[in-house]
């Protein structure tokens, strides 16, 4: 559109400059004519050659040569792998409920590496997503992962030792360390916000009792929850939060410390680590 509107300005200034006499006023003018002419064409030169101009790259190569090495003695599983140079690279849980586990950037050459912690008592399903912006539009692409098996190495504690742990004191939640694995599918009540974003606190006492208390959003207190552990150091928690009863099940501790705790939980159909250290 641009150069026909130009041609139709050049073609009027030509049948304009030819009704001009022919004396020195028509000399000026055709010279005025030739240096717009020239200007016209270094302009039209200038875009064409500006690499600027060109269209950007709108597909990513789908993340290749994926490899996971596992490492039970230190309890993590590193994978490596080749996509595009210089983009992000992100771990995330399969299916459109999964949640981050990890994230990097690929080097000049597109390899990348990602490291991961085992779980304890669960199999963790991943894909390898890159992805980038071009002309204000996202695009990414997207490679399955074997699975990563649980973690083996067990934790070397009593179920007299863990309740000893857990019935020392008051555990506060930590939401910079706790993470979603797998969003619960029915947004009501919002289980990952109690986890993610809730601040509250757990209170495991000998008799089986379990307080629940949440002072952030809002302000909230349950003390008619129990907790139970089995034979297998599986923890399960009845509790009542703001919204109503909650059940937290298959509760599997993946570190458990005189002042930090955490484990893996299931919500509803949701998965969650829940960070919890001392108050």
């Amino acid at each position: 559109m641009d150069k026909v509107k130009t041609g139709l300005q050049i073609h009027r200034l030509i049948q304009t400059r030819r009704k001009l006499n022919t004396g020195f006023g028509g000399m000026r003018s055709n010279w005025l004519l030739l240096l717009f002419l020239f200007l016209t064409a270094a302009q039209y030169a200038c875009k064409k050659d500006n690499p600027g101009s060109e269209p950007e790259q709108t597909e990513l190569i789908t993340p290749a040569q994926l490899h996971v090495t596992v490492d039970q003695e230190k309890s993590q599983a590193v994978i490596t792998g080749k996509a595009d140079s210089n983009v992000p690279v992100q771990l995330k849980y399969q299916g459109e409920l999964g949640g981050l586990a990890q994230a990097g950037k690929t080097d000049a050459q597109g390899n990348f590496t990602l490291t991961i912690d085992l779980l304890n008592g669960y199999t963790q399903r991943l894909a390898v997503y890159t992805t980038s912006e071009t002309n204000n539009e996202k695009v990414s692409a997207e490679a399955l992962l074997s699975d990563i098996p649980p973690r083996e190495r067990s934790l070397e504690l009593t179920n007299d030792d863990i309740k000893q742990f857990l019935q020392a004191h008051r555990w506060k939640s930590d939401q910079n360390t706790s993470r979603l694995i797998i969003k619960q599918s029915n947004p009501t009540p919002p289980y990952d916000m109690f986890v993610l974003v809730a601040q509250k606190y757990f209170e495991f006492k000998e008799s089986g009792a379990f307080y629940f208390t949440v002072t952030s959003p809002l302000q909230f207190t349950d003390e008619k929850g129990s907790w139970t552990i089995n034979d297998q150091h599986i923890l399960g928690i009845s509790t009542t939060i703001p919204l109503g009863p909650m059940q937290i099940n298959n509760i599997r501790i993946q570190e458990l410390m005189q002042d930090k705790c955490r484990v893996i939980a299931d919500i509803a159909d949701g998965v969650f680590i829940i960070s919890l250290i001392k108050e």
